[in-house]
């Protein structure tokens, strides 16, 4: 208190709140104190308006307070479950930086020691952005509190690995505590009394306080004048053996009802407000409540807590509290706890539900006297509660808590297992969660809950969708619509695109577009059409159906907006972002991106941001080409991946790695990383991109009986002509040919060039999966098969489109194949060309530092450059 009040003096504005101990505890409880206090001292409803911005929905899901104040606010963003916590948390930080915008914050966390995961979480979050901002946070915590297996253990070692670190508070000196005595008495203390007072309490502010106040209290410090006695008897300043003692002979002295009143206010909790006491003592006469709380004041037990109007009264320490605790019995605690559970229902009436936690807690701690069906509905409210802020642990304690007391209320079971099914699924555990569904769908449709039915169906099939599970996504997403077949409700317009993206995720394009389609004529379809749209771009972008996906992603974008659908702008903007990439427009991609990035961050829009970063490298590494820096993305977008549900991104990713690697020259690494991509790969659209680089791995490694082995267990794979084909195989397709070429199966390659040429006819200039141009594909395919005129074109176009993009390792690799192809021909003056291409490509490998790459163009180099006697053979060319 002192510290704040000194801060205070010092400008800024201060505001504190606190952990409880608790067995159901409110998510973020003290963000929302604080939160609270800062909007009570607001000076008009404006201000308070322009603190919470648009941030007031999100903040109105922990703090239920705001809605009465601004009824119009609007329903949050609809988010999946895991995304839900990183966009609150963004909503808090931002309304504690507009607050600082003001005056600079002091941020005192009391009691960490009992904080819930969401608290630590949110701690977390503000470490890693505090500094951007004038706030000062302190937590404190009581070391004989920490356990290793709380979650304040694993959040201090996450601080000290940001570089905080904790401030070990000791006791005040001898000195210290002659200034505090001197303080409280106002008279200089004689040292006898220092000394004694110093070596019972060692120190600790809160004992010297309760120890002075029992010797003045004892009537043994003063004299009839009010000055410090000089001598005492051998026996007249004996202090109890601790100080639960000190503080039970302090409350014994006082009046029978303020301690009665006080043992009430002990039960309820650390902090209490006038009301809820003065319902649970249930008294006629408030003037003895008045009189009580007065003397408890007076004598420090209790303190006034100005910030929050709720409770405005707290004890001065927990040890108050728990001395007396400690002299209640235990039926009568429990007797306690349902009254105070009861004070609250009638209290608060149809505001009870904003206070669940607090209602199940006392009623968790009423034992027998509680009633089951009460605890079960306050236990189930809790959880969803717990569910919104992303505190997932407790969300399914709580949850799990209410299904074990008998549900009679079929709907009431049937949400609970619904929320305790998106609960285990947050937390990665996919067969409960089906189970939990099954359960809670099969309930649902006893008492014809259609709309339920779809919102918990829709919110599964998400999350499944995005974590690579379709399979299972399908199954819940068919038996959802099978029981919305007769009803045409929002639902169903929701779960059809979700389907359609499912199929194209499984590469079969025609139910996926056959979904999208029955999504669009829905009459009802007009509030999600954005989503429908931004799901079938990626069906378009998933079966390199470039224009297409651009069309429905940009007019996406446009029915959606950052604030009231983040999810689907952020979606859309990242489709139009690899769109136009794949396009060879990088330029207009990364403008996209500098939007995308910071969207996709604060709603926790994973599959965005991880494409949003993935294009940011490949298109500047195009431009600038610096392998340490693609390293170092690539690395983290491989990290990245590992610690999230994001299972097809991880293959992704580690194709890309392999790629790196493969520049770099450590092939031995890279043909581990495409093992790994093949092993992570799922089959469907993205299936692919792992084995195109083992394909050329192979291929350079002169591992010609390998490349043969490889085709022949992918061949299947590759794009059916006169088909729509998935970007895997695409991809696959690209990797085979260069991988032939590079073993001299001139034949085998040439088979393919067809296929390439419909690659072509997709308008695909780049594909971001294994760094390649599809024009430089079609050159070397062209070249194998002896096509040498188009083959020159094809080159010819590539390198243009390398150098206008830019992209500068594309520029060097375009002219190798070429000058390959130009040493196969043999014409007159080709073996020129081929060397002043490969001087070129050489100058680049060795600025980019790719060995093998340099030393694979050094020997061509050397064949062009080699004498021979007589004439070139003239080879004639070959009709394409």
């Amino acid at each position: 208190l002192e510290f704040l009040a000194q801060a205070s003096q010092g400008g800024f504005a201060c505001f504190s709140g606190r952990c409880y101990e608790r067995d159901e505890p409110h998510p973020l409880m003290p963000f929302v104190e604080i939160m609270e206090a800062a909007l009570a001292q607001a000076p008009n409803v404006e201000q308070l308006r322009g603190l919470l911005a648009g941030n007031a929905a999100e903040l109105a899901e922990i703090a239920p307070g705001l809605r009465r104040v601004f009824p119009d606010l609007p329903t949050p963003p609809e988010l999946p479950t895991a995304q839900v916590r990183r966009y609150l948390f963004q909503s808090l930080f931002n309304f504690i930086a507009r607050m600082a915008q003001v005056k600079p914050l002091l941020l005192v966390l009391d009691d960490l020691h009992w904080a819930d995961e969401s608290t630590l979480a949110m701690v977390n979050f503000l470490a890693n952005r505090v500094e951007h901002v004038p706030v000062l946070v302190l937590g404190a915590y009581r070391d004989e509190e920490l356990d290793a297996t709380r979650p304040l253990a694993r959040t201090l070692e996450e601080l000290l690995r940001l570089g905080i670190y904790p401030i070990k508070l000791r006791g005040l000196p001898r000195s210290g505590v002659a200034q505090m005595l001197a303080g409280l008495s106002q008279r200089q203390p004689p040292e006898h009394l220092v000394t004694l007072i110093f070596d019972e309490t060692q120190g600790n502010p809160f004992f010297i306080e309760e120890v002075f106040s029992h010797l003045v209290e004892e009537e043994r410090i003063f004299d009839a004048a009010g000055n410090f006695r000089q001598s005492y008897d051998a026996d007249e300043l004996t202090v109890p053996d601790n100080v639960r003692l000190v503080l039970g002979r302090r409350l014994a002295r006082l009046s029978d009802n303020t301690r009665e009143i006080l043992s009430a206010a002990s039960v309820i909790g650390r902090s209490f407000s006038f009301m809820l006491l003065e319902a649970v003592l249930d008294r006629a006469d408030p003037d003895a409540l008045f009189a009580a709380l007065e003397e408890a004041q007076r004598t420090g037990f209790i303190t006034s807590n100005s910030q929050n109007p709720e409770a405005p009264f707290v004890f001065s320490h927990e040890l108050v509290r728990q001395t007396l605790l400690g002299e209640i019995s235990q039926p009568r605690q429990q007797r306690t706890h349902l009254k105070i559970a009861q004070a609250i229902e009638k209290l608060y009436g149809a505001r009870s539900e904003e206070h669940a936690a607090e209602v199940a807690h006392h009623l968790l701690k009423s034992g027998p006297f509680a009633d089951a069906g009460k605890a079960s509905y306050y236990l189930s409210l809790a959880g969803q509660s717990l569910l919104r802020a992303g505190v997932l642990e407790d969300a399914r304690r709580s949850l799990a808590g209410a299904l074990a007391y008998e549900q009679t209320d079929a709907a009431q079971r049937a949400r609970t297992l619904a929320n305790l099914a998106c609960a285990e699924r947050g937390l990665g555990h996919w067969n409960a969660a089906i189970v939990h569904l099954q359960d809670s769908l099969g309930l649902y449709a006893k008492v014809d809950d259609l709309r339920s039915i779809g919102r918990v169906v829709f919110e599964m099939v998400e999350t499944f969708v995005w974590t690579g599970h379709p399979d299972a996504a399908a199954e819940i997403a068919e038996r959802g619509l099978s029981h919305l077949r007769s009803d045409e409700s929002a639902y169903r317009a929701r779960l059809l695109p979700a389907l359609g993206l499912i199929h194209a995720i499984r590469g079969e394009f025609s139910p996926a577009m056959d979904a999208f389609d029955e999504a669009l004529a829905l009459p009802i379809v007009t509030p999600f059409k954005a989503r429908v749209l931004a799901y079938r771009s990626l069906g378009h972008f998933y079966f390199l159906q470039l224009e297409q996906a651009l069309k429905d992603s940009r007019r996406s974008a446009e029915l959606s907006n950052p604030q009231d659908s983040p999810w689907s702008h952020a979606l859309a903007c990242s489709t139009i972002m690899r769109s136009l990439f794949h396009l060879g427009k990088p330029d207009q991609a990364l403008r996209i991106g500098m939007e995308l990035e910071p969207l996709a961050k604060a709603v926790g829009q994973l599959a965005a941001l991880s494409i949003c970063t993935s294009i940011q490298a490949l298109a500047e590494f195009g431009r600038e080409p610096d392998l340490a820096i693609l390293d170092g993305r690539i690395r983290e977008a491989v990290t990245f991946h590992r610690g999230t549900q994001l299972s097809f991104f991880l293959a992704q990713s580690l194709a890309q790695m392999s790629l790196v690697n493969f520049y770099t020259g450590d092939w031995d690494l890279a043909s581990s990383l495409a093992e790994e991509a093949c092993a992570t790969e799922r089959p469907g659209a993205f299936a692919g991109p792992g084995a195109a680089m083992l394909l050329r791995l192979a291929g350079y490694s002169g591992g010609h009986d390998r490349v043969l082995e490889l085709v022949n267990q992918t061949q299947a794979q590759l794009p059916r002509l006169g088909q729509t084909n998935t970007i895997g195989t695409w991809s696959l397709l690209m990797g085979m040919v260069e991988a032939l070429a590079m073993v001299g199966e001139r034949g085998r390659a040439a088979e393919l060039y067809p296929r390439v040429r419909e690659l072509l006819a997709c308008g695909v200039i780049t594909m971001s999966f294994g760094c390649r141009f599809s024009e430089t594909i079609a050159g070397v395919a062209a070249g194998t098969a002896g096509y040498w005129q188009p083959a020159e074109q094809h080159f010819g176009l590539a390198l243009q489109q390398a150098a206008e993009l830019p992209h500068r390792l594309e520029e060097a690799e375009v002219r190798r194949f070429h000058a390959m192809m130009l040493l196969e021909r043999n014409l007159a003056g080709d073996r020129d060309r081929a060397r002043e291409m490969l001087i070129r490509a050489i100058e680049v490998y060795e600025r980019i530092k790719m060995p093998c790459h340099l030393e694979l163009a050094r020997r061509l180099l050397a064949r062009a450059v080699e004498y021979r006697e007589g004439r070139a053979v003239v080879k004639t060319p070959r009709s394409a």
